[in-house]
C-alpha cells in the first residue's frame, strides 16, 4: 500500500474523561476537520467485581451499575457539546465492558479507519500495577492506533 492510498473517513477516539485523553480528542478533532472525517467518541466503562476473601465476588448493586452508565452518558454528551463546531461531524458511543477489549471491537465491528487512545504515560511500578488501556489497545486491535500522550 502506498502513502496515498490510506483514507481516513471514520476516526473512534476513546475517553476515560482524564487529561490524555482530552488532549487525544483535540488531536483527533484535528485530524478529522483536516481529512473531512467523521469522529466517533467511546467511553467504555466496566463495572468492578471485588474478589472476597471467602472466594466470591461482590458485584455492585445494579442501581450503581445504571447511575454508572447514565453519568458515563452525561459526560460523554458534555464533551461532544463541547467540542462541536460547524463541519464537524461528532456522535458518541457508551459500552459497558473492559475497555482495552470493548475499544477494540467497537473499532473492527464498525470498521473504523483510526484509533486514537491517550496514554497516562506510567511508569515502573505504577505501569506494573495498573497497566495500560492504550498498551493494550495497540496490541489487539487489527485497527491502525493513534496513541496520543499529553505534555505534563
Amino acid at each position: 500500500m502506498h502513502r496515498s492510498d490510506v483514507v481516513i473517513k471514520h476516526i473512534l477516539v476513546a475517553t476515560d474523561f482524564s487529561p490524555p485523553a482530552e488532549e487525544a480528542v483535540r488531536r483527533a478533532l484535528e485530524l478529522a476537520e483536516a481529512l473531512h472525517a467523521e469522529v466517533t467518541l467511546l467511553h467504555a466503562w466496566f463495572a468492578p467485581i471485588y474478589a472476597m476473601p471467602s472466594g466470591s465476588e461482590l458485584v455492585p448493586d445494579p442501581t450503581i451499575i445504571a447511575e454508572m452508565a447514565s453519568s458515563a452518558r452525561v459526560q460523554l454528551e458534555a464533551l461532544r457539546e463541547r467540542l462541536t463546531r460547524p463541519g464537524l461531524k461528532l456522535s458518541t458511543r457508551v459500552v459497558e465492558g473492559p475497555p482495552a477489549e470493548t475499544i477494540v471491537r467497537v473499532a473492527d465491528s464498525e470498521k473504523f479507519d483510526l484509533l486514537v487512545v491517550g496514554t497516562h504515560g506510567r511508569t515502573g511500578m505504577r505501569h506494573l500495577l495498573l497497566g495500560s488501556v492504550a498498551e493494550r489497545v495497540v496490541r489487539i486491535a487489527h485497527t491502525p492506533v493513534m496513541t496520543v500522550h499529553a505534555a505534563p
